[in-house]
């Protein structure tokens, strides 16, 4: 993990459950808190939505804007951000460590370590792969960003909070749509992915969307809590 200078991971205060779950990712990757540096990120919770669909997604959105601010004070050359529902895969440091070269040698600015979904589909190939500016990526779970693009993504996105929803320049919306725009409007600046991802969304209870029933149910909500962490297990 000499990749990058600092590993920020954004985790709500009031979710002690998924600070603990990403801690035992860590422990189980052999991931140490001195290399490279690790930090809880607190992440933003807003009073209201504003112009975006939910409280939950302006604060992903407000989260990640806070993590390149805090990256670009604290002089990182590189980070590694995280969302607290990743999991690592099983042969993490094995999987890392075969496309730590090409991560070495690439001139990447933004690198997806895991996503959930890329529009079109990347080409078939597997290691360390390029994706197209105009490519749309769903998920921001794992993303590596370098210090020569943080000033211009944040002030693309600090644009883009002034801008109603659906605003043709680019307006409020979930945060990983904001990175592709991002990407869209620079086609100069370099986008990697790995194939197949390094890390995947683990279940768990949302704070971006709409709890569903069993979430809010008392008396239930344990129990679904509990088979969820059996099946992140398996």
């Amino acid at each position: 993990m000499d990749l990058f200078d600092a590993i920020y991971i954004i985790n709500l205060p009031a979710r002690t459950d998924r600070k603990a779950e990403m801690l035992a990712q860590f422990r189980r990757a052999g991931i140490t808190q001195a290399s490279p540096q690790r930090v809880f990120f607190e992440a933003v919770r807003p009073k209201d939505a504003g112009e975006f669909p939910t409280i939950g997604t302006r604060g992903c959105f407000l989260s990640h804007l806070g993590v390149l601010k805090a990256a670009l004070a604290a002089g990182h050359a590189s980070i590694l951000v995280l969302e607290d529902d990743l999991n690592f895969v099983d042969d993490f440091q094995a999987a890392l460590a075969a496309r730590a070269p090409a991560l070495r040698a690439s001139s990447w600015d933004i690198a997806y370590l895991g996503l959930l979904k890329v529009t079109p589909p990347l080409a078939p190939g597997q290691g360390l792969v390029e994706v197209p500016p105009d490519s749309a990526v769903l998920g921001l779970h794992m993303v590596a960003i370098k210090a020569a693009v943080m000033p211009e993504l944040i002030a693309y996105l600090e644009a883009m909070l002034g801008r109603r929803a659906g605003d043709a320049q680019g307006g409020t919306m979930h945060v990983d749509g904001a990175y592709s725009w991002y990407r869209a409007a620079h086609p100069a600046r370099r986008t990697m992915a790995c194939q197949p991802p390094l890390g995947y969304q683990r279940a768990s209870r949302t704070d971006i969307h709409a709890l569903r029933w069993f979430d809010r149910a008392w008396g239930i909500r344990s129990l679904v809590a509990a088979l969820r962490s059996f099946r992140n297990r398996r």
